[in-house]
């Protein structure tokens, strides 16, 4: 009787550790939760035109920074899904872009390019540019004719609040002003511009014409171009300067 109810106590002992062994693998097994992350990509154009790219989230924190590589193109390998602001350094002469915020996901799509304007170009497209002055010199085998219009001496104000805006995305924009000198006259012409590789002359218009520059600065823009038709070169010299 003794040794039936030794044997009963074991199995007793025995049954709980076992249980107590089970209790234990099921605690080490419960699976750990891990922060969702997503890459993030974009480009910018010229490639050397920006110096970072931070991403820093929504409700604050620590910012994380993109990697570059010498095509324009900057990557966030693996940022936790939520809400960033985007901000960027621009290089010495650039115009530094606006922050964008933006949700991170676990795939995202590629941000947009972004297009930022050389030193010369920031020149050209932060002011309105009012004509001021236009000689137009014509040549023949037999004479020379120069025309000055002094668009700062002409009355009235239909001639004065005229502009052209030259924008980032290279359209620009002919603008007739508030006051028109003709009804008839259309209030804005869209046309496009871009800078040679040099920056020295700018092609305008779908055909291209070609104005050599003279002067840019922030207070003055003085471009030159010449056509030949019929053994006849006409030459016009317009300054402009901010309206």
């Amino acid at each position: 009787m003794l040794l039936t109810l030794r044997s009963f106590s074991l199995a007793l002992l025995a049954a709980g550790a076992l249980s107590l062994s089970g209790c234990g693998k099921s605690d080490d097994a419960t699976p750990q939760t891990q922060a969702q992350t997503g890459a993030v990509t974009g480009s910018f154009s010229p490639a050397n035109a920006l110096v970072s790219v931070t991403a820093t989230p929504a409700g604050g924190g620590t910012a994380y920074t993109a990697s570059f590589n010498t095509a324009g193109t900057y990557t966030f390998a693996s940022l936790p899904v939520g809400n960033y602001t985007f901000a960027y350094v621009a290089a010495t002469g650039y115009q530094t872009p606006s922050a964008k915020t933006m949700a991170v996901g676990v795939t995202n799509p590629a941000l947009p390019l972004l297009t930022l304007s050389t030193p010369r170009e920031t020149l050209l497209i932060t002011p309105r540019w009012r004509k001021s002055i236009e000689v137009t010199t014509i040549e023949d085998d037999s004479r020379t004719t120069i025309r000055t219009s002094n668009f700062d001496n002409l009355p009235g104000a239909c001639f004065n609040d005229d502009f052209v805006q030259f924008k980032v995305d290279k359209t620009m924009v002919y603008d007739d002003g508030l006051v028109k000198c003709q009804a008839t006259y259309p209030q804005t012409i869209a046309s496009t511009w871009q800078f040679t590789a040099n920056e020295t002359e700018l092609l305008l218009g779908a055909n291209l014409t070609r104005y050599r520059v003279l002067q840019l600065t922030a207070s003055v823009l003085q471009i030159v171009t010449t056509s030949t038709a019929n053994d006849v070169t006409t030459t016009v010299d317009t300054k402009y300067v901010p309206l």
